[in-house]
């Protein structure tokens, strides 16, 4: 049966800016359980920086601190100088509203900053304030951003897209270390997970 309380994985701020890809759902009550189990792992493959474990039954490797190796970065920066939002967009003005606020002190990624954005959000139609606020767009670049995104995109073996754990159909994915911003590709059962960690604790006791 699958985990009910599992919901669309949303990262915090400084994750969605500078982290690696995410997963597209979190643990929900499964989190403290795989975070102990991968500890435990990681302690017993010695997970370090680098190229990271993998025995073929399972793969572990740190979270990634650099930058993409495929191009598609650049790419991306390429497009988005080519294709400016609306002056009038949400985003530009979001992007204004930031400006202000430092030129008036107020430290970025303050409570205070926080609260001025959510509250600057949902005066200007953005329901959810400050979640997500970031990202949003409401004017022709959203749609020819989704256009692109759909036609390129990291290569599979980019480490800015790679999981930290992988065995199987099942990928987990942290920010800077495991218990911190997990995530993972699809929902699971909690016997699913304890099936997943028993087959890689065989692999490593053989």
């Amino acid at each position: 049966m699958t985990n009910a309380t599992q919901v669309p994985y949303e990262p915090e701020l400084v994750q969605m800016l500078l982290g690696n890809m995410p997963g597209q759902y979190d643990l929900g009550e499964l989190e403290i359980y795989a975070a102990d189990q991968l500890r435990q792992l990681a302690k017993q493959v010695g997970l370090s920086p680098g190229p990271g474990f993998d025995n073929g039954v399972f793969q572990m490797r740190t979270y990634y601190r650099g930058d993409c190796t495929c191009g598609y970065d650049e790419k991306e920066l390429d497009w988005s100088e080519d294709h400016p939002h609306s002056d009038n967009c949400f985003y530009v003005r979001r992007k204004a509203f930031e400006k202000k606020l430092e030129d008036e002190g107020v430290e970025p990624y303050s409570d205070k900053w926080v609260q001025k954005i959510d509250e600057w959000a949902r005066e200007n139609g953005w329901e959810s304030g400050f979640t997500g606020s970031a990202s949003h767009c409401d004017c022709p670049h959203q749609q020819a951003w989704k256009q692109f995104a759909s036609e390129n995109s990291h290569d599979e073996e980019c480490p800015t897209v790679l999981p930290n754990f992988r065995r199987g159909s099942i990928e987990i994915r942290w920010y800077k270390h495991i218990g911190r911003g997990m995530s993972i590709n699809r929902k699971v059962t909690k016997e699913e997970l304890q099936e997943a960690f028993r087959r890689c604790r065989q692999s490593l006791a053989a």
